[in-house]
């Protein structure tokens, strides 16, 4: 089993490796039905590369990746089970366990599994009063190494031109194409 490395994590490629080391975790532990991505379709890490951008996280200029995965229509067994699920795919990835978590099943009915913290990581597995689905959440390090950066200036780049693109022709955009307006 591949942990997370604890000093790693800083750079695009090893936020990337690092994040199809989770999914392979979470799939072995919580199924292939649980982890795939929010059109039902199987989670492929090369599409996430190239569709989700690195998240603002920190001071300033830190970027990092979180990917989340809901488990819907969950009762009191299987709220053990995924607790129980959670303690395992957290000991598998080397994650140290965050204080304050349920235990289990609390005595709202809920679950709050937390870990990584000592590692700079982020790993929930949750479900809240009422709610209909169990998420799971991990993130990776907050990091400012210049390949993050670099990518989340790509996806920013892109963003803009797709939004001037769709921009609307002005008034004026309109009468210089078609040889009209004031001759002042």
């Amino acid at each position: 089993m591949t942990q997370v490395e604890p000093d790693g994590g800083d750079t695009q490629a090893d936020q990337i490796q690092e994040l199809e080391t989770v999914v392979s975790t979470l799939r072995e532990h919580f199924g292939e039905e649980v982890i795939t991505s929010d059109n039902g379709e199987d989670f492929n890490i090369d599409r996430f590369e190239q569709e989700v951008r690195p998240r603002e996280c920190g001071p300033a200029n830190h970027y990092n990746y979180e990917i989340r995965f809901e488990i819907p229509d969950h009762d009191e067994d299987s709220l053990e089970q995924y607790y129980a699920q959670a303690e395992a795919a957290a000991a598998d990835l080397g994650l140290s366990e965050n204080q304050n978590n349920s235990s289990g099943i609390n005595d709202r009915g809920t679950i709050y599994f937390g870990a990584g913290s000592a590692e700079d990581r982020i790993f929930l597995v949750r479900s809240g009063v009422g709610a209909e689905n169990v998420t799971i959440v991990y993130q990776t390090k907050c990091s400012n190494d210049s390949s993050i950066q670099e990518v989340r200036e790509e996806f920013s780049e892109r963003w803009r031109e797709e939004r001037r693109s769709e921009e609307p022709p002005t008034v004026e955009d309109i009468e210089q194409e078609h040889g009209e307006g004031s001759a002042g």
